[in-house]
């Protein structure tokens, strides 16, 4: 090996996981004489990224520079035990790397496997990160372009005059152009369908009527269809079932519709059939799914590897339909499929090919939407424009709006001025001041909830008031605030922390329990056995809400993975909405917490809130958060929109 001694202090770096050591030691090993300094970073730095959310790691970015200077960037702090190594200019390391026989170009790897793949860009991918982009594009691909078999397949079996009388039903005429009915339109006749907007847009009303057109299509062919409905988390999917059943009754078309649209719904986990201590699932290219038509809401949260093994899954000649925001946060795990799939950030048109198709079914493109220019991704994504619950005069609305643009000046400009009553920003001089402007805030917050007589009560009256931050821990983490609110309402005499299971603490589930039919992310709230409300000792009961609106209670010794959960992560708190949101963030932005403090974190945050908004931090953290998107690595996004 070459400079053994270099490389073996690389190896050693504390601020890599251990699996990232294994990972990269293997490599080097694997290279035997070969091996050199920057092979065993360049392994160490493919593994590392996919741990904070990226697909690969970008040698462009670190080319050419000190390797302490890369790892600082990365961890946010000096690493005192690093060797002096200046990492080679990029055309030089690829070189290397392809030359070490453990490196592979996309092309190579096609063909032999190596544990990392180069691509032309830059970018370093660990072998099975890149097959699963790989799996997606390939897929998507052989769905979006005209030319397509799949695609002409998905248009010879549409009824065009079937579609044309629901679509002219259920989509009465609308303020400008209908992106509704254009959505309902591409669910039937593509076999690959992205439904984006913001909270408001219509999302869940829009899919409603579209399995509704969908159900027709295979009715006039005398046909019953296998629908499919799911979403990445157990909590999303309840979130669809209920909105689906409340929904259902109130569009206009035959009983035969409607007795077809499924209640039931499924995670994603569940819906590709998890094998107990396995990585792959039961269902998968060679068992694909049995359905005709699967639809995923909630689509921001499902990360490459699960992705990779929907589509994987999916039936040569069913529908896949996805539902989601692509501003919102991306998977807690590796990647940001929906963003790179809308090509989030950007906005696009359609084609004219399109539009002929379109107009077969009267539901004629906007002139200005006409571009040519445009890859085939382009026609397959419609992005709601008109928004049903923030209007004109809403600040949470405008505020929304001017973080999903990066438009930091005008996001501080209407914090700061008292133009809309429904946000606001407390400022605190001091870290330390942050947790003594609560008590006022947790007593109004979380007063009335803590005096609900009954679960219907309790659970309407949680849903009036949330905390949310950024961190788990720290001071202001979850754990910090949550002891805060308990001590508050503690010594206003609201609630009594003597016991672990007092009266009123809302639970968070942390982990998936399928035997109780409980999820991560799921709230449970305490109350007395024998509701309605007491104080003292009687025995406890955990309520939890259904699905259809009802609830059930289970013993608290039968939950094993609890947390409190006044405040809650903001990633937590995907799909859920509050009357009135409280945003906890730190006074200042550090090389630390900057890459928590994104824009998505803070649109995720405000749009969670149905009524009012309040950040208690600074403006110019709000405004770092608007000026700077995540940046998640990956070479999904090329591959779909580059029109190759």
């Amino acid at each position: 090996m070459k400079d053994r001694e270099t490389i073996q202090q690389v190896l050693s770096l504390p601020c890599f996981e251990p699996i990232d050591r294994h990972f990269a030691r293997l490599v080097v090993r694997l290279a035997g004489e070969g091996a050199d300094a920057p092979l065993a970073v360049a392994a160490l730095l493919a593994s590392s990224r996919t741990a904070h959310g990226d697909i690969c790691a970008r040698l462009a970015e670190s080319a050419g520079r000190q390797l302490g200077e890369v790892l600082a960037g990365y961890t946010g702090e000096e690493q005192p035990a690093c060797p002096v190594i200046t990492l080679p200019r990029l055309d030089g390391w690829r070189q290397s790397l392809l030359g070490s026989g453990l490196v592979k170009s996309p092309g190579e790897a096609g063909h032999a496997r190596a544990p990392l793949v180069l691509d032309d860009e830059g970018n370093l991918f660990m072998y099975r990160y890149w097959q699963y982009e790989m799996v997606i594009s390939r897929w998507i691909d052989r769905r979006v372009r005209f030319d397509g078999e799949t695609f002409q397949s998905s248009m010879k079996r549409v009824h065009m005059d079937v579609l044309r009388d629901g679509l002219d039903r259920l989509f009465a005429a609308d303020d400008g152009f209908n992106w509704q009915r254009l959505a309902a339109a591409s669910g039937v006749l593509r076999p690959f369908t992205v439904l984006t907007g913001g909270p408001g847009t219509g999302k869940t009303t829009t899919v409603i009527k579209m399995l509704a057109v969908i159900i027709e299509q295979y009715l006039a062919a005398n046909t019953i269809p296998a629908i499919a409905l799911a979403a990445p988390t157990g909590k999303a999917a309840g979130r669809m079932k209920e909105t689906i059943k409340q929904q259902r009754l109130q569009i206009e078309c035959d009983q035969a519709v409607l007795d077809h649209i499924p209640e039931e719904t499924f995670t994603l986990h569940r819906l590709l059939g998890t094998i107990h201590g396995r990585s792959h699932f039961r269902h998968n290219e060679d068992n694909p799914l049995p359905f005709d038509v699967v639809i995923v809401d909630e689509s921001s949260m499902v990360d490459v590897a699960l992705m990779a093994r929907l589509v994987q899954a999916m039936p040569e000649k069913g529908r896949l339909i996805l539902l989601g925001d692509r501003d919102q946060l991306s998977s807690v795990e590796a990647g940001a499929v929906l963003g790179d799939i809308c090509d989030s950030g950007q906005y696009h048109g359609y084609t004219t090919k399109w539009n002929n198709v379109l107009q077969g079914v009267s539901t004629e493109l906007p002139a200005e939407k006409i571009n040519d220019a445009e890859p085939p991704m382009a026609d397959t994504v419609v992005m709601l424009q008109k928004n049903y619950r923030f209007g004109t005069g809403s600040g949470i609305g405008e505020l929304s709006r001017s973080i999903r643009e990066g438009d930091e000046k005008t996001v501080r400009s209407l914090l700061e001025s008292d133009q809309y009553g429904d946000i606001s920003i407390i400022q605190p001089a001091q870290a330390d001041q942050v947790i003594a402007v609560l008590p006022q805030l947790v007593t109004e917050g979380y007063g009335d909830f803590t005096g609900a007589n009954s679960p219907e009560e309790a659970f309407s009256k949680f849903a009036e008031f949330t905390i949310l931050t950024p961190f788990r821990t720290g001071p202001f983490g979850i754990h910090s605030l949550n002891h805060a609110v308990e001590k508050i309402l503690h010594g206003k005499g609201h609630i009594s922390v003597h016991t672990p299971w007092y009266n009123h603490r809302p639970v968070m589930i942390t982990v998936n329990d399928y035997s109780l039919r409980l999820y991560n992310g799921d709230v449970g709230i305490v109350l007395p056995e024998d509701v309605p409300h007491q104080q003292g000792d009687t025995a406890k009961r955990v309520w939890f809400q259904e699905p259809g609106g009802s609830f059930r209670s289970l013993s608290p010794s039968r939950l094993h993975a609890t947390q409190t959960s006044y405040a809650m992560t903001v990633h937590k708190s995907q799909g859920s909405e509050f009357d009135h949101v409280l945003l906890v963030l730190p006074p200042s932005v550090t090389d630390t917490s900057s890459r928590l403090l994104t824009r998505e974190l803070l649109y995720t945050a405000v749009t969670r809130a149905r009524s009012r908004v309040t950040i208690l931090g600074s403006t110019e953290v709000v405004s770092h958060m608007a000026a700077n998107p995540t940046s998640r690595a990956s070479g999904l996004r090329n591959l779909l929109w580059s029109g190759r």
